[in-house]
């Protein structure tokens, strides 16, 4: 059987978590949750324990960077990764300085969401 690799999902868009659940429907990932916000993503990792983050650098109130440094902070092994269409290389050097594993640049299709996830979980 198929391992399958749970995904917590953190965008400040409703329309990119539905594509997000969406593209991952049918393939060796699961959409264990989402959250709109930084702090609701804190929350939701420390009770989903997913095995994937997806954060979303470029959010109201809480940031990724601040997320990431909270999440890492329960699980400094955590496997985060970075997406956004509007944050500038700084930002994403930063966020792989704090510990993301990678970077994925909005707007993705299904396959190449499934192939960067696959490459995240040395399944590539």
């Amino acid at each position: 059987m198929m391992r399958t690799h749970r995904v917590l999902a953190v965008d400040d868009s409703v329309g990119v978590l539905t594509l997000i659940g969406t593209y991952l429907q049918g393939s060796e990932f699961v959409f264990a949750g989402s959250a709109r916000d930084g702090k609701s993503a804190v929350d939701r990792y420390a009770k989903l324990k997913p095995d994937i983050v997806l954060l979303d650098i470029v959010m109201p109130e809480q940031g990724g960077p601040e997320t990431l440094k909270q999440i890492l902070a329960i699980n400094p092994v955590a496997t985060v990764a970075m997406i956004s269409s509007l944050a500038g290389d700084d930002v994403v050097h930063e966020c792989t300085r704090l510990g993301a594993k990678s970077y994925l640049k909005k707007p993705f299709t299904k396959d190449g969401l499934l192939e960067f996830l696959r490459k995240l979980v040395g399944l590539q």
